[in-house]
C-alpha cells in the first residue's frame, strides 16, 4: 500500500478541571473554587514512507492475526471433534456394558423362572401321579370291598343253604330224629 501525500494530523485536546472546597470554623465559612482550563495542540506529520511502513505493518499484523485465528479455530475444532468422538465412544461402551448386563439379568431371570416353573411342573406331575395312584388305590380298594362283599354274600348264601338244622321232637313214647 502506498499513499502519495503527506498526512498531517492536528488534534486539539481540551481539559477543564474545577475543584470546590468549603471549610467551616466556628462561625466562619470559607468557600473556594479553583478552576483550570488548558488547551493543547498536537501536530503529527507523517511522511509517505512512514505511513506506508505503518500500513504494511498493520496489514502484516492483521494477516498474522487472521492466520493465528484460523489455526486456533482449526485446533479447537479438532480438539472438540476428538472430545465429542471420545464421549461417543465411551457412551457406546457404556451402552454395550448396560445392554450385556441387562441381557445377563434377563437371562438369569429367565433361567430362574424356568427352574421354578420346572419345579412347579414336577410338583404338579407328582401330585397328579399321587392323585392318580390314590384314585387307582381307591378304585382297587372299592373293587376289593365289592368283591369282599360279594364273596361274603356268596359265602353267607352257601353257608345258609348248607346249614343242617336238627330238630328233636319227643312224641309219646317214640323218639326220633328228623332231617330236613
Amino acid at each position: 500500500m502506498s499513499f502519495d501525500s503527506n498526512v498531517e494530523t492536528i488534534a486539539n485536546v481540551t481539559s477543564t478541571d474545577v475543584q470546590h472546597s468549603t471549610i467551616n470554623k466556628e462561625n466562619v465559612q470559607v468557600s473556594s473554587e479553583i478552576s483550570h482550563d488548558s488547551t493543547n495542540k498536537v501536530s503529527l506529520n507523517i511522511g509517505n514512507d512512514r505511513l506506508n511502513q505503518l500500513l504494511d505493518n498493520l496489514s502484516t499484523t492483521q494477516a498474522q492475526f487472521d492466520d493465528y485465528t484460523q489455526r486456533r479455530t482449526q485446533q479447537i475444532s479438532r480438539e472438540t471433534k476428538y472430545i465429542i468422538q471420545r464421549i461417543l465412544d465411551e457412551t457406546k461402551v457404556k451402552q454395550r456394558e448396560l445392554l450385556l448386563e441387562a441381557q445377563a439379568k434377563a437371562q438369569q431371570f429367565q433361567d430362574d423362572y424356568q427352574n421354578q416353573l420346572q419345579i412347579k411342573v414336577d410338583e404338579f406331575n407328582q401330585q397328579k401321579a399321587q392323585n392318580a395312584t390314590n384314585a387307582r388305590l381307591e378304585q382297587i380298594t372299592e373293587q376289593v370291598v365289592s368283591i369282599g362283599q360279594k364273596d361274603s354274600a356268596y359265602r353267607l348264601a352257601s353257608t345258609t343253604t348248607t346249614t343242617v338244622i336238627t330238630t328233636q321232637a319227643t312224641a309219646q313214647g317214640q323218639s326220633g330224629t328228623y332231617n330236613s
